[in-house]
């Protein structure tokens, strides 16, 4: 079992479930099973709260990941100095998460000014 908690609250939950159901029961190459467990919540999280929220979740028990952007929070410091104090892993997620998931699928270019609406 992996806790990642989340910044975001419908993208990268859902990417981690995606991930899930195409790779979770591992393969008979010898991929091991496991189980991603998306912790999000209604109009997101800052960075502190992730690391907070993947603390409470695994409990010492599981691995725990933090993923967030990294260009908007003043947080973030005191967010990595307490996920590295509790083992808690980070990760930083593209600032324009939903971009970087359609560019897996089709081309996309222009200027979004930082607004997912076009994507």
């Amino acid at each position: 079992m992996l806790y990642v908690a989340c910044e975001g609250e419908s993208t990268e939950p859902d990417y981690l479930q995606y991930l899930n159901e195409q790779f979770g029961d591992g393969d008979d190459q010898g991929r091991q099973p496991f189980r991603i467990q998306p912790v999000c919540r209604r109009n997101g999280l800052t960075p502190s709260e992730v690391v907070e929220a993947a603390h409470r979740k695994a409990a010492g028990e599981d691995e725990a990941w933090a993923l967030f952007d990294r260009d908007q929070w003043e947080d973030i410091p005191q967010a990595v100095k307490t996920a590295a104090e509790a083992g808690i892993e980070l990760a930083f997620s593209h600032p324009s998460f939903d971009l970087w998931l359609l560019l897996h699928f089709q081309p996309f270019g222009g200027a979004q000014g930082g607004s997912s609406k076009l994507v």
